[in-house]
């Protein structure tokens, strides 16, 4: 349930963005690598890195996200194609919907907070 409200929450974000009606080209997947990292509990984890390319008016540009993911099981292939929104004004600018985002983090962040202060509360106030 919480991966549908995260999807909800990218969504209406997205569209609070001019990218919704950015124009969209192919793009083409270069690169797709495990970045493995040490978590703040001791464990292991990691995302995948993608790098990928599209071409605007015959330039070539260059992008790049992260896919959180298992090591086991890679998001993309190289030479996959992709669905890149651009910027018609600033065609280095790009949007890919299918990128994940960091709101887990930033959820995460508030409940922490929320947390903080009520344990503030409770301590100053008894």
């Amino acid at each position: 349930m919480l991966l549908s409200e995260e999807n909800v929450m990218s969504n209406f974000l997205w569209k609070l963005t001019p990218s919704h009606s950015w124009p969209t080209t192919d793009g083409t997947v270069d690169s797709c690598e495990w970045v493995r990292l040490h978590d703040h509990l001791g464990g292991i984890t990691g995302h995948y890195q993608i790098k990928f390319t599209y071409q605007i008016g015959g330039q070539i540009h260059h992008g790049e996200f992260c896919h959180h993911g298992t090591p086991h099981i890679t998001p993309y292939t190289v030479g996959e194609r992709l669905a890149i929104q651009y910027d018609p004004k600033k065609p280095s600018r790009y949007h890919f919907s299918g990128a994940g985002s960091n709101y887990e983090k930033l959820e995460a962040i508030l409940v922490m907070t929320v947390f903080a202060l009520l344990a503030g509360y409770v301590l100053y106030t008894f």
